[in-house]
């Protein structure tokens, strides 16, 4: 059951990947992150949101790599085995598809 301190360590965790999801290093990315963040944090596991953490905070690809992964058609998608073993990076692809593959608001 969750107490108020998981609570509010859970409210801490999303105030700080929203805040992650809007400050990112290119328009396109922070576009699709933060309506991400505004539309799914709050309801994802916490095993989830974890992943969406190593998803956008990880040094292990630049901001263009991120988006290519996010936005790059199946016959073209490169992302990392690791990234593509994560339901929160289709949750964020699927989200970019249902839009036709727009990311403005």
């Amino acid at each position: 059951p969750a107490t108020p301190a998981t609570d509010d360590a859970r409210s801490r965790t999303i105030t700080r990947l929203t805040y992650h999801s809007r400050k990112r290093g290119i328009l396109e990315t922070t576009l699709i992150l933060s309506r991400f963040a505004d539309d799914h944090l709050a309801a994802l596991s916490d095993e989830d949101r974890a992943d969406y953490e190593q998803l956008i905070m990880s040094n292990d690809w630049s901001e263009w790599d991120l988006y290519r992964y996010l936005t790059a058609d199946e016959q073209r998608l490169d992302a990392p085995e690791q990234v593509r073993a994560w339901p929160v990076f289709w949750q964020l692809r699927e989200m970019i598809k249902q839009d036709g593959g727009v990311v403005a608001r």
